[in-house]
């Protein structure tokens, strides 16, 4: 059974790869990145965008948009 909090890094990586891959095809000026210090401190995003933040997770029946 592979570890959630590698599964979890794994998908944010990915995640985060698409979406700046995403910006840089569409011209936008920006890059997203993983937030390190959230296994640190409770209650931070997964990937900071400039005015945003995402919490990412990744389930064993996919993925899914879930507003708050």
């Amino acid at each position: 059974m592979a570890d959630s909090r590698t599964k979890g890094a794994a998908f944010e990586r990915d995640l985060v790869r698409r979406l700046n891959a995403f910006f840089v095809v569409n011209g936008f000026e920006i890059q997203c990145k993983r937030n390190l210090d959230q296994y640190q401190n409770a209650g931070m995003c997964d990937i900071e965008i400039p005015g945003h933040a995402i919490e990412a997770k990744a389930y064993k029946s996919g993925w899914w948009f879930a507003p708050d």
